[in-house]
């Protein structure tokens, strides 16, 4: 689309801050934007909408179809309402609803997919992700390394153990996974990037 005005992402992203709203960071911002212009995906599905600055941002890129999963109501009528305001309403599919639902019921093929929703659930997700996911497309999921949890640089917190540990699992499935090739990147709170073979 590449017409969304910038002041109508500024105002996305403070609002978002402001709320409390996790975003993805700006370096993570450029990396995804630089990912979705060279693959130039028809489809994308995102999972977690939050207020829509993510779903936006890759709209501004290019001309497709934006399918997004958003549990939380509040969360789900502030997106519809920036989407609104960016003038992307008709390029957008929201659906309030728990994503590994959602992923149940969900047919179709995506050749982007944007995974941004509860950590502890990506292992959970993957074999649903994958058999959505159209054969060269990218699955790009983001946080993975959680605020240097997972990767050991940050001392464990108790109350983070099990999500840590299904975060760890996800990582050591998609490096086996033959269906899949992935790279891991140290970009924000660490973004992997897995191509359907």
């Amino acid at each position: 689309m590449g017409n969304i005005p910038e002041a109508v992402l500024s105002e996305i992203k403070r609002d978002s801050v402001k709320s409390g709203i996790p975003i993805i960071s700006e370096a993570a911002a450029e990396f995804i934007l630089e990912l979705i212009k060279n693959a130039n995906p028809s489809n994308i599905l995102e999972i977690g909408t939050g207020h829509g600055y993510s779903g936006t941002l890759m709209l501004s890129a290019v001309s497709a179809k934006l399918c997004t999963v958003e549990i939380d109501e509040t969360r789900f009528l502030k997106s519809k309402e920036n989407f609104e305001a960016a003038g992307i309403t008709q390029n957008v599919t929201q659906h309030l609803l728990d994503a590994a639902e959602f992923l149940r019921i969900a047919s179709g093929k995506y050749d982007f997919i944007f995974l941004d929703g509860a950590k502890g659930q990506y292992l959970n997700m993957l074999s649903d992700l994958k058999r959505l996911l159209s054969r060269g497309g990218l699955l790009v999921s983001d946080n993975i390394f959680y605020h240097g949890f997972v990767d050991g640089s940050v001392k464990l917190r108790k109350n983070r153990l099990t999500l840590v540990e299904n975060l760890k699992a996800f990582i050591e499935k998609l490096t086996g996974d033959k269906e899949l090739s992935t790279e891991f990147f140290r970009i924000g709170d660490g973004i992997s990037v897995s191509r359907k073979l």
